[in-house]
C-alpha cells in the first residue's frame, strides 16, 4: 500500500506576517491507501488546510471488475477495492481512466432437482443439482423434523450437482419430510424444496405351492410399530392384485413373514408394501407358482389326446391310472374335434383339433377351458388340419399340416408372430409337416412327405439344416409321424 499525494503549487506572494492568505488548491490521492488529514497538515500552525472531509479516497483500480465484499462495501477496512469474486455479487466495471461503469451483478442460486415431493429411501444416494451465478461456494443442507441433519460444506458451485443420501445414522427416519436447503458459504442467497423419505424392503423369492398355504418373509427397515401387506397379481397378461395378507407385522429387528394361500398354479408379481406409504415397496416379478402335482411329484400329469372319442385325459405318470377328462365331439369350449397334438408348460395344456382347425388352452390343474384360436383357412389366424404342437417359456409352434407350414404364436394369448412354408421340397417348404419339437434354440420338424427332418431358428423360424429322403437306408425315413428332443439341461 502507498500514499500518493500531489497537488499543484500554490504562490502566496508577498504575506504581512500580521495577516493571513488564502490559497485554493485540489488535492488527490494518485496510491491505493486513504489518505486522512493529518498526512497533509503541516506542522507550521499557521499553514491550514481547510476541507469538507477527513479522508482522501485511493483512486480505482483501472481495467477491473468491482466486486461487493460482505459488509455491502466495494474497499476493504484498508481502502483496498475487491476485484476478485467475493460472493456477494459485482458492482461494474471500470476502464482505463478507472472511470465506473455500473452493471450490477448479483449472486444467484436456484435447486433444479429433486423435485418436491419426490420419494426417496433411506440409504439412497441421490443428486441435489442447481444453477448458480456470481458464487464461489455452496453448502447443501438436509434437515427434519425428527432431528435429521447432515451438511454438504463449501461444495464448488460450478459443480451444479451433489450426490446425497438420507441417512438414519444422521438421525433421519423413514415415512417424514425431508428439507433440503442450499445457500451459499455467505449465506446471502438459499434455495429449498421438500422431499419425503421411505421405506427399505426385501422379499425373499416366494416358494409356494397352489392351494396349499405358504409364507413369504422380509425385512422392513422400520422395525416395530410398522406393517406390512403383500399382494399378488397374474403376471402376463397383468390381472388385478389380490392380498396375500394384509398387515403383517414387523419385528423389532426388521423381518417380517406373511401367511397366505394362492389358489391356481401360475406365474405372479409378488409385492410388500409398507401400509403408511406404499411406495416403500419392494417387487419380484414372474413367480411360478408350481401345481401340487409338480411339486410333490406325486401326480405329475400325463395328458392323453384322444381322436375317436374326442376328449382329453389326465392320468398319473407314475402309474398311468386315471386322474380326470374332459372333452365330448363337437365345436365349444369343452369339446374337441379329433384332438391331435399336445404340449404343457408349468400352468396350461395346448391343443391342437384336426377337425376344428385351432388352438385351445386349457389349465393343467383341472383341465378347464381358457381360451381358443383358429378356423379353417389360410390366413394368420387360420389352420388346415394341424396336426402337432410344440411349447417353450414364450411361445407354441404348431405344425400347420395341409397348409405345408409352421406357425409360431405367443402362448400367453395365442396371438400371431410368424410363419414359415409352403409345399414343396425346398429349404423353405414342406409337405405335410406332422410333428414337432423345441430346445432352446431349434425347432425339429418331421415331413411325412418328404420323408426328412428339418432343423430351423427358433428366432426367426430360418432354415439350418435337414436330413434324410425316401428309402430305409440310415439317413433316410418313410413316412415320418413323431419326433422328440432331449432338453438342454439333460445330462
Amino acid at each position: 500500500m502507498t500514499k500518493i499525494i500531489s497537488s499543484p503549487n500554490i504562490d502566496f506572494g508577498l504575506v504581512d506576517e500580521f495577516k493571513s492568505s488564502v490559497a485554493n488548491s485540489k488535492v488527490t490521492n494518485t496510491g491505493t491507501e486513504r489518505v486522512t488529514l493529518t498526512d497533509l497538515i503541516s506542522s507550521d500552525e499557521r499553514f491550514v488546510l481547510n476541507s469538507f472531509d477527513t479522508r482522501i479516497e485511493p483512486k480505482m483500480p483501472a481495467n477491473s471488475t468491482l466486486y461487493f465484499g460482505a459488509n455491502g462495501r466495494i474497499q476493504s477496512a484498508t481502502g483496498a477495492y475487491y476485484t476478485t469474486d467475493q460472493g456477494f455479487g459485482a458492482i461494474g466495471t471500470t476502464d482505463a481512466d478507472s472511470k465506473l461503469t455500473i452493471n450490477h451483478l448479483m449472486p444467484s442460486l436456484a435447486l433444479t432437482s429433486p423435485s418436491a415431493g419426490t420419494k426417496y429411501k433411506l440409504s439412497e444416494s441421490f443428486n441435489v443439482t442447481w444453477t448458480s451465478s456470481n458464487i464461489t461456494l455452496v453448502n447443501v443442507i438436509l434437515e427434519s423434523e425428527s432431528g435429521g441433519y447432515k451438511k454438504y460444506s463449501d461444495v464448488a458451485a460450478s459443480l451444479g450437482t451433489l450426490a446425497v443420501s438420507i441417512l438414519a445414522s444422521d438421525g433421519f427416519s423413514i415415512n417424514e419430510t425431508v428439507y433440503i436447503y442450499i445457500e451459499n458459504t455467505h449465506q446471502t442467497v438459499e434455495d429449498s424444496v421438500q422431499v419425503q423419505s421411505i421405506a427399505t424392503l426385501t422379499m425373499t423369492t416366494p416358494v409356494l405351492t397352489a392351494g396349499t398355504e405358504g409364507t413369504i418373509t422380509g425385512t422392513h427397515n422400520g422395525g416395530t410399530g410398522y406393517f406390512v401387506q403383500v399382494q399378488y397379481r397374474v403376471a402376463s397378461p397383468e390381472g388385478a392384485w389380490t392380498t396375500f395378507e394384509n398387515n403383517v407385522t414387523v419385528e423389532a429387528e426388521g423381518t417380517w413373514e406373511a401367511t397366505g394361500t394362492v389358489a391356481l398354479a401360475e406365474t405372479y408379481d409378488f409385492r410388500a408394501r409398507d401400509t403408511v406409504d406404499p411406495d416403500g415397496q419392494i417387487q419380484l416379478d414372474d413367480v411360478v407358482v408350481e401345481s401340487s402335482e409338480s411339486t410333490e411329484n406325486l401326480f405329475v400329469t400325463c395328458l392323453l389326446s384322444t381322436p375317436e372319442n374326442h376328449f382329453l385325459q389326465k392320468r398319473l405318470k407314475s402309474d398311468l391310472s386315471y386322474v380326470s377328462k374332459i372333452g365330448s365331439k363337437g365345436s365349444g369350449n369343452d369339446q374337441f374335434s379329433n384332438p391331435r397334438g399336445i404340449a404343457v408348460d408349468d400352468t396350461y395344456i395346448y391343443i391342437v383339433e384336426y377337425g376344428n382347425h385351432r388352438i385351445q388352452k386349457r389349465l393343467k390343474s383341472d383341465l378347464s377351458y381358457v381360451s381358443k384360436i383358429g378356423s379353417h383357412g389360410s390366413g394368420d389366424d387360420q389352420f388346415k388340419y394341424p396336426y402337432a404342437i410344440a411349447v417353450d417359456d414364450t411361445y407354441i409352434y404348431i405344425a400347420d399340416t395341409s397348409n405345408h407350414r409352421i406357425q409360431k404364436r405367443l402362448k400367453s394369448d395365442l396371438s400371431y408372430v410368424s410363419k414359415i412354408g409352403s409345399r414343396g421340397s425346398g429349404n423353405d417348404q414342406f409337405e405335410y409337416p406332422n410333428s414337432i419339437a423345441v430346445d432352446d434354440t431349434y425347432i425339429y420338424i418331421t415331413e411325412r412327405d418328404n420323408n426328412r427332418i428339418q432343423k430351423r431358428l427358433k428366432s426367426d423360424l430360418s432354415y439350418v439344416s435337414k436330413i434324410g429322403s425316401s428309402v430305409d437306408g440310415d439317413d433316410q425315413f418313410d413316412t415320418l409321424y413323431g419326433i422328440a428332443v432331449e432338453p438342454n439341461d439333460w445330462d
